[in-house]
Order: structure tokens, then sequence, then C-alpha cells
């Protein structure tokens, strides 16, 4: 499970898009930047999605701006061009609003837990991304806490140890596929219900 900070981890300027509602002519998301490093990891996610190695992508949020965030969510998608990539998003918004040794509104599996009621184990499922060093859920999950660093700006040099997530979403797991008869069987099939085709389509 992949949860994501926005301000200085996915986005890298944070702006007030109603600004832009008084010039229609003014696209927000020529504003918009994106961390091309999270937009790669979110790529290979949801292709680990598709065999069951990765359940959730969220975003974990303590921006209250709801314009912003919605904005941020479709210009990933649009950038992808993947629609509903987020299966949940928290923000600054949610009922608990307690604060931190850092000062900053806390952010600890408890909040993800509450969104997610029937999802186990979250302490060794998790990996939380966010750009700050001292958040709660940093004990929680330990080593699956991927610091964004520097703080992503555009045009700054990323040096945030990724390979934690990178290791993880290159290890098989997940779903088994499901094993397509071989040629063989599907001839002796045939074969075998050859005599009671009449009575599948209704002659006799």
């Amino acid at each position: 499970m992949l949860v994501w900070d926005i301000d200085q981890t996915l986005s890298g300027q944070y702006f007030d898009p109603n600004v832009f509602k008084k010039n229609p002519a003014v696209n927000p998301y020529d504003y918009v930047i994106l961390n091309p490093k999270a937009l790669d990891i979110i790529r290979k996610a949801l292709d680990a999605k598709s065999t069951g190695r990765v359940s959730k992508i969220g975003i974990f949020t303590n921006n209250g701006d709801e314009d912003f965030i919605s904005l941020i969510k479709s210009a990933i998608e649009n950038k992808i061009g993947v629609e509903f990539i987020f299966d949940f998003i928290i923000t600054a918004n949610r009922a608990d609003t307690s604060v931190g040794p850092n000062g900053q509104q806390v952010k600890s599996l408890q909040q993800i837990q509450e969104v997610l009621p029937l999802e186990r184990n979250l302490g060794n499922r998790v990996y939380f991304f966010d750009d700050m060093p001292d958040h709660v859920i940093r004990n929680e999950i330990q080593n699956h806490y991927i610091q964004i660093t520097p703080p992503y700006f555009l045009g700054v040099k990323d040096t945030t140890n990724w390979e934690p997530i990178e290791t993880a979403l290159l290890t098989k797991g997940g779903r088994r596929q499901r094993r397509r008869p071989t040629k063989k069987s599907r001839r002796r099939n045939k074969k075998r219900s050859r005599y009671s085709r009449s009575t599948r389509d209704g002659s006799s």
C-alpha cells in the first residue's frame, strides 16, 4: 500500500486554484509542478496493482485546500493517463486534528485504518512518502517511510533513497494467476463432449 503526502512530495508548488477563476484564459494545470520520480513510482505501483502486489494507492496530506488537492490528483491522472489512481484521500480536514511534537497535524497509521477499516497488518504493508522526517507514522512503519530528500522543488537534485519501494515493487507476489488449460486437455474435453452437443444446442 503506497500512501503519499502532497506538498514538496508529489507537488513542488502550492497555489490557490480559485485565483484563476477570475481569468478563464489561464489554465491552472500550467502551474502544477509534479515530482517526476514520484510519478515513475506510481506507474510501477499501478503495474504491480494489476497483479495484486499493490492493494491501494492513497494520499495523506496536512494540506486542507480541497480544490488544490483535487487539482493535483487530476493532474497526476492526466499525466499518467489513468483515471482513479487514488483509492482514498486524507486531508487536514479530517476529524482527528491532534498536533504532534513537530507542530504538525499527526500522521499515523490510525488515520489510515479509520478510512480503511477492513484492511489488516498495515504496519508491514504501508509505504509512506513525505518530505518531513518526524511524523508519528515513521516509527510505526520503520524503513517503509520514504523521506523525500530534499523536499521536492523544481530543479533541485533528488537524493531520496527510493530503494525500499523499488525492491518491494519488483518482488513477486500477489494473486495467483489462473493457468490456462493446455491444447491437449482442450482437445480431450472437446472429444468427450461431442455426443452431448445436441442437448446443449436444444436439438434432438
